[in-house]
């Protein structure tokens, strides 16, 4: 994954020197946290019970998750966002899904979709809206919100 997703950059400086580095170390956090009985295994319990741990921290510091979102969600924006122009642009989008042998037909009208649904302009997507649809995703349960459907257009 880490090769796929230097590859995209096309041999200019990443935001992240050593990404595998980056991904290892975050798996590695997402398994300890994953695993409540401290093993060094994430049994199946632990792993449909993380979300949950998730919605409550959510529930009880939303500024404390939406600053974890702006770091985490943001870290992947700066990945997607090629020319560090802070918007996304259906070739953004586009190179992500190549990359990882995905079809591409579709995300023009996927990420028109999501930004009409934002009260935005269609074509590109700025990083607070990214957030907010990333926000959604995780916290919103109304099927109305536009970040309900973030990943439902990536094949």
């Amino acid at each position: 994954m880490a090769a796929r997703v230097a590859a995209r950059w096309q041999g200019r400086s990443t935001p992240f020197p050593n990404l595998l580095h980056l991904l290892l170390e975050t798996y590695q956090h997402e398994n300890e946290r994953r695993d409540h009985d401290h093993d060094g295994q994430v049994d199946r319990e632990e792993f449909v019970a993380s979300p949950l741990r998730v919605f409550a921290v959510f529930r009880a510091d939303p500024n404390g998750a939406r600053r974890f979102i702006a770091r985490s969600a943001g870290g992947f924006f700066d990945v997607l966002d090629l020319d560090g122009d802070g918007l996304l642009s259906h070739n953004d989008l586009a190179a992500f899904a190549a990359a990882y042998g995905h079809p591409t037909g579709g995300i023009a009208a996927y990420l028109d979709r999501m930004l009409t649904g934002l009260g935005l302009p269609p074509g590109l997507l700025p990083r607070d809206a990214f957030l907010t649809l990333v926000e959604q995703y995780w916290f919103d349960p109304s099927h109305e919100a536009p970040g309900r459907h973030l990943f439902d257009g990536v094949g």
